[in-house]
């Protein structure tokens, strides 16, 4: 198939030549897929010539299967994976997958492990995500939740109606931001809704350690409380002493002849000898 049909000299009808074209890029596709879910090495083809399959009716849903997968890069190509240009290419793929727009359940939930496959790589290189970047990643599982779910409900049995809930709760935690662990409900009660339908040794699986993850997570929260709440115990008087000389600079700020010091450089080590003769004069 990186060649023309017509090349090699036989004569094709154009619908066996949309199949062929269409089998092709399905085929190429997988490949791209399972390379990045899998850690394995994708098989890499030079000098394609075969066209994209032609649009079709919105009931077939290869075009945008397609164009979905192809948006991935190599995830494993050793040769790049801690390149700078990969550094650059990762967000930017991350930010078009969260664009792309589908209609079809199945292709939602596809989108979202395309889209956790390039999150799970900036995560192994050390890549920071952006704001935009974040609320990328929140959206397409806000999306995924509600198609898993729905599926579920009319026993469509999406191969990854499982695991996109389950990797979904593992981002939200990895994230840790507010907006991410406020999502972490609706995504527990997705798997619970899928685990109760579905019923399988998968499905409890998956919602038992999802459970597992949670009170780990709970656990290491309560540990940094206790750490702050000890700290603000120890500093019961060095706030009140605080809160006195807060009110006192704000009161001496209010008098029109009054300016603040701008010709000491105050760094911690002059703050001790510098604000406490402005406080007593």
């Amino acid at each position: 198939m990186t060649h023309g049909p017509q090349s090699r000299g036989c004569r094709m009808s154009e619908a066996e030549i949309e199949n062929r074209r269409r089998i092709f890029w399905l085929a190429s596709s997988l490949n791209r897929l399972l390379s990045a879910q899998y850690g394995r090495t994708m098989v890499v083809l030079q000098n394609i010539t075969s066209q994209y399959p032609a649009t079709s009716d919105d009931v077939d849903a290869t075009e945008d299967f397609i164009t979905l997968i192809q948006t991935l890069p190599n995830l494993c190509d050793n040769t790049t994976t801690t390149s700078s240009s990969v550094v650059l290419i990762l967000p930017d793929r991350l930010i078009l997958l969260g664009k792309k727009v589908v209609r079809q359940l199945p292709l939602i939930l596809l989108k979202t492990d395309a889209l956790f496959c390039i999150y799970r790589k900036l995560k192994c290189i050390g890549v920071s995500l952006s704001p935009a970047q974040t609320e990328a990643v929140l959206s397409v599982i806000r999306s995924a939740l509600d198609a898993a779910t729905e599926l579920t409900l009319v026993s469509q049995r999406w191969w990854t109606v499982i695991s996109v809930p389950f990797q979904s709760i593992c981002v939200l935690l990895s994230l840790n931001t507010l907006e991410s662990l406020g999502l972490i409900s609706q995504a527990m009660e997705a798997l619970r809704n899928v685990a109760g339908i579905l019923n399988t040794q998968s499905s409890d699986e998956a919602l038992a350690t999802a459970h597992q993850l949670l009170r780990a997570a709970e656990a290491k929260k309560r540990r940094e409380l206790e750490c702050l709440q000890r700290s603000l115990n120890l500093n019961v008087a060095v706030d009140v002493s605080t809160d006195s000389q807060t009110r006192l600079m704000d009161d001496l700020a209010s008098f029109p002849s009054f300016e603040w010091p701008t010709d000491f450089d105050l760094g911690f080590s002059d703050l001790p000898d510098i604000l406490p003769g402005y406080l007593q004069s």
